[in-house]
């Protein structure tokens, strides 16, 4: 009977937290109304309440996949709902995703107590961080953080050297002072607190303690890296192509200084003037003079550049003497397109290709930018749908040609507003080779990838300069906001 009474309870309890939560949030809108001190303090009370409600997730969680493993098929919660399994009930019940029903689940596994062993109830594996938890004073991403770390070492670290470590990072966690196992600060300093770590930061410090208490230290971590390491890639509905990349620390390194060295941003651009500053041209320059030399900017985003140069590296990689071959052939992407639609794209721009390999259309541009300068076979489809004419493997200028128009165009790409090296260019043919442009080193421009695309888009083109030499500018350009002001 008693228990029953706790149990009413506890459900009532929770009735009048979840009204309590409905009049809050009815009145949410109202918060940009609020002076900045009370912002602040119902911005610390909602994160209590998103910390409390993620420890009694993860209790919920144990507890209703507990009575659907241990009642009988029939008597589960799961089975009166007609669903498979507790999980299947909880992501039901909660809207939440499988990813997030497994944090809450090893959260629950790490703070709550364990099954019964041969002395009763064991305690939960991570003690301090489960009353960190179930106080709200650390968040659930915290918590999981500290777990990954700790019992990563727990099998070989002294369980003394554990719980110090744990007392450490739950105090990082919540911006408590740290204090030994009789309460008191370490080292006898004051008891002083500071700002709670966030879950990377806390993660950095944990990596310190697991390879510190650790007897082997971070080789057993960095072998379970090694073991885990992978990448997959497959296609998505869209066309667009989706990968998951996982890496150890050196692998990671490596290709991060590589992005890094490509993306990173550069103080001096190529067309800027080599006169010192204080040169009376400059000075009687017009307002605005400096930026019709700049050219068209770069404005894709950092995660653009990235995939951008990643695609460039695997690019110049399939291009080398020694490169895998698939069949005795170098890795070649071949595009068909129908003799309507070529003709169709010689007269107006556009049209439609498609990879042979998976049918996927494609403008006819992007075909084009391939046949400048890439491992390609053109296919021309009559409307029999038979191929009428199989073009070169290749129509590139030739390595010597490439070292000879780069020489005469140093610095990489050649869009003003571009940063990327010479290896990582594309040589375009200034006059389209489907509108009649000889692959000669005359006729060269060094673009990237990018710009290439830009080009053969028609958001760029390339116009000859006084001196002879091609130069790229924007399809459409604006009127300069500093002349306008000057005016």
């Amino acid at each position: 009977m008693e228990a029953a009474t706790a149990n009413e309870g506890l459900v009532g309890l929770l009735r009048q937290v979840h009204r309590a939560f409905v009049e809050a949030a009815e009145a949410l809108p109202s918060l940009t109304q609020l002076p900045a001190s009370e912002l602040l303090e119902a911005a610390e009370l909602a994160a209590g309440i998103a910390r409390l409600s993620d420890a009694a997730m993860a209790r919920t969680v144990d507890a209703v996949e507990d009575q659907c493993r241990r009642a009988d098929p029939e008597d589960s919660l799961a089975a009166r709902h007609g669903l498979r399994d507790g999980a299947a009930l909880l992501m039901t019940l909660t809207g939440a995703s499988r990813r997030t029903l497994t944090r809450w689940r090893q959260a629950g596994a790490a703070t709550l107590p364990r099954g019964v062993g041969s002395t009763g109830v064991l305690p939960p594996l991570l003690p301090h961080a489960a009353q960190a938890l179930a106080e709200g004073s650390v968040g659930l991403d915290q918590v999981l953080v500290i777990r990954q770390h700790l019992l990563d070492a727990s099998a070989r670290a002294h369980p003394d050297d554990l719980d110090a470590a744990e007392r450490a990072l739950v105090a990082s966690a919540s911006g408590h002072a740290h204090t030994d196992e009789h309460g008191e600060c370490a080292g006898g300093e004051p008891c002083t607190g500071g700002l709670p770590l966030t879950p990377e930061l806390l993660g950095v410090q944990a990596r310190v303690w697991r390879d510190a208490i650790d007897p082997d230290g971070p080789e057993p971590s960095y072998e379970a890296q090694r073991a885990a390491r992978s990448f997959t890639l497959g296609r998505r509905a869209d066309g667009m192509w989706a990968g998951t990349l996982l890496l150890p620390p050196e692998q990671g390194e490596a290709l991060r200084l590589a992005l890094d060295a490509h993306n990173a941003p550069r103080t001096r651009s190529r067309y800027e003037d080599d006169e010192p500053s204080g040169c009376d041209d400059h000075a009687n320059a017009a307002p605005g003079a400096g930026l019709a030399r700049r050219g068209h900017l770069d404005e894709r985003s950092t995660a653009q550049r990235q995939a951008d140069t990643l695609v460039g590296l695997i690019t110049r990689a399939m291009e080398l003497a020694d490169a895998p071959r698939i069949g005795g052939d170098a890795a070649t992407v071949m595009v068909t397109i129908s003799e309507a639609e070529l003709a169709e794209h010689t007269r107006t721009g556009a049209g439609v290709a498609h990879l042979a390999s998976s049918g996927e259309p494609v403008p006819a541009h992007v075909a084009a930018r391939i046949m400048c300068d890439g491992y390609l076979q053109a296919c021309v489809i009559g409307e029999d749908g038979l191929p009428l004419k199989l073009g070169r493997t290749r129509r590139a200028h030739t390595k010597h040609q490439r070292k000879a128009i780069l020489t005469a165009y140093p610095g990489g790409c050649q869009n003003p507003g571009c940063d990327a090296p010479p290896g990582f260019t594309e040589i375009h043919h200034a006059i389209w080779w489907s509108h009649g442009g000889a692959t000669d080193s005359d006729g060269g421009v060094p673009l990237c990838q990018h710009c290439h695309t830009e080009v053969h888009a028609g958001r760029l083109r390339c116009v000859r300069e006084p001196g002879g030499r091609w130069g790229v500018v924007p399809a459409l350009r604006l009127r300069n906001r500093l002349g306008l002001t000057a005016a």
